[in-house]
């Protein structure tokens, strides 16, 4: 008798015990998605592409045995991996995903979110009765690059006084964010400029600058003629100048970050002289610029950018918002 009240209260002790341990877990077939909560930055430079990762834990919390599908997406062109796929779980365990984020290259330098779903497919082997699924969410950050291109410069005289000489330049915007350019002449050029008749003025290191994917940077009266030609081509009743100097163009947007990027620029210095004008003007042998004929050569060069950048369109990925 006293054997027996022994071994009852023995199996009563292990009912207890896998009773206790089985109200830990949910009776209900289901799953839970965690994924940590960490800074993730990316850099979609098409020369340095960097990647981000984070940890996605998929828990089944109940006492069956479960087969789960999960997927993982963003709002952008960045893709991931692994991005979907099945999992088999006994109740109670859990499994972490790695999940690696990589930008397209180009891509649009902003905050964009990420969402992991899981959903239940089988349980035992059989498919549920409804799907019950649970999902995480975050953010990732695609850093800012600076990168542009030159389509044209050139120089203009700024009114009808023939006086005032202009640089401009129409650049292409290659980064991946909204960015401002400066011009700037150095110490070289300005000696040939002067050694051509033509004198520096304050503006000169005053640069106006435009943004977007295009537009011109220039210095508005950078040089001052002063109707010497001595230097200049003689055409008989012309004198004409065909010269080339370089400038400095500068992304201000990569200075700001501490990472300059200055790319030197040709720009053609192209005049004709009328000598019979100077004479009115100069009081020496004359000159006459054609005016407008510069504006119309830069209006060309944005034409043909566009038309080349709609060429390149399909070859250089990004998403912009």
């Amino acid at each position: 008798m006293r054997k027996r009240l022994v071994g009852l209260a023995a199996v009563t002790l292990l009912v207890c015990l896998i009773s206790i341990t089985a109200s830990a877990q949910n009776p209900n077939y289901g799953v839970e998605v965690d994924c940590e909560d960490t800074q993730i930055e990316l850099e979609a430079d098409p020369t340095n592409i960097v990647e981000g990762y984070l940890d996605c834990t998929i828990t089944n919390p109940s006492v069956h045995l479960e087969k789960i599908y999960y997927d993982f997406r963003t709002n952008s062109a960045a893709m991931s991996s692994p991005n979907s796929g099945y999992i088999t779980l006994n109740g109670g365990e859990s499994e972490i995903l790695e999940i690696t984020i990589t930008p397209s290259a180009g891509m649009w330098a902003d905050t964009y979110t990420f969402e992991a779903l899981a959903y239940v497919v089988e349980v035992w082997g059989a498919p549920p009765p409804t799907y019950v699924g649970d999902s995480d969410s975050g953010t990732f950050t695609v850093l800012p690059y600076y990168d542009f291109e030159t389509v044209g410069c050139s120089a203009s005289f700024s009114d009808e006084t023939y006086s005032l000489v202009d640089l401009r330049c129409l650049i292409e915007n290659y980064g991946n964010t909204y960015d401002k350019f400066a011009m700037t002449v150095p110490q070289a050029s300005i000696d040939a400029m002067t050694s051509y008749g033509f004198k520096p003025s304050p503006a000169i290191s005053q640069s106006f600058e435009l943004l977007y994917e295009y537009g011109f940077t220039s210095i508005e009266g950078a040089f001052i003629f002063e109707g010497d030609t001595s230097q200049w081509r003689d055409n008989d009743t012309l004198f004409s100048l065909n010269e080339v100097i370089l400038v400095n163009l500068h992304s201000q947007g990569a200075e700001s970050e501490g990472t300059p990027l200055v790319k030197p620029t040709s720009l053609p210095i192209q005049f004709s002289i009328e000598k019979e004008i100077v004479e009115d003007q100069y009081d020496t042998d004359g000159f006459l610029f054609a005016p407008g004929m510069t504006e119309v050569l830069l209006v060309f060069m944005l034409a043909f950018a566009f038309v080349r950048r709609g060429n390149d369109e399909d070859g250089r990925c990004g998403t912009r918002p």
